[in-house]
């Protein structure tokens, strides 16, 4: 199933792992900018979630309200590209360590969205360079430091990586599901 108007939570990030003795957790964030989180007040856990990235563009709503875990933020700060949550209730190491490796999914309405469209909501978008036509699909998007990186799956098993910058990506599409880009020479190997 893929993200659509009507779908109530969107992936925010994946736990990756404890952070001290007091019940505080690591997530690596899927929002841009991360900074989002401040304006999320709970989080639903999905516990048998598959934690490779496309399950975030397969869950239903329906499955997150039976099977995923709703927790309360209780305090929400940064460190480096990492977002640093502490949970209602959890007050301790071992309350979170089975929390580890699990996809969190908020509510769409609670995140502030400038840019008119969520990461997760480009996966599957078709790639057109300015010159080269069709170049591919969005497989995932990975944030970095400086910019975002958009995988491109090329076929083939070859993969391109292109900097989420306006000198590259200059316009999405949702409702034709692509984004235009230019691409410099090299880019595509």
């Amino acid at each position: 199933m893929r993200l659509t108007e009507d779908t109530k939570y969107i992936c925010v990030g994946k736990i990756v792992n404890t952070h001290g003795l007091k019940g505080e957790v690591k997530i690596y964030p899927y929002l841009n900018p991360k900074e989002d989180f401040d304006f999320i007040e709970s989080l639903t856990i999905s516990h048998n979630a598959d934690i490779s990235r496309e399950y975030k563009n397969t869950v239903s709503d329906d499955e997150l309200k039976q099977k995923g875990k709703v927790v309360e933020i209780e305090r929400i700060r940064y460190q480096k590209n990492m977002v640093l949550a502490c949970f209602a209730g959890f007050n301790k190491i071992e309350d979170v360590e089975i929390m580890k490796n699990h996809l969190v999914f908020a509510l769409k309405g609670e995140i502030a969205e400038e840019d008119g469209y969520f990461y997760s909501d480009i996966i599957g978008f078709d790639v057109i360079d300015n010159n080269l036509g069709k170049i591919g699909a969005i497989v995932d998007v990975n944030q970095g430091v400086a910019q975002d990186i958009i995988i491109v799956d090329l076929g083939n098993d070859k993969s391109c990586m292109i900097p989420s910058v306006k000198e590259f990506v200059k316009q999405i599409d949702n409702d034709n599901r692509k984004i235009m880009v230019e691409l410099i020479e090299g880019m595509i190997e």
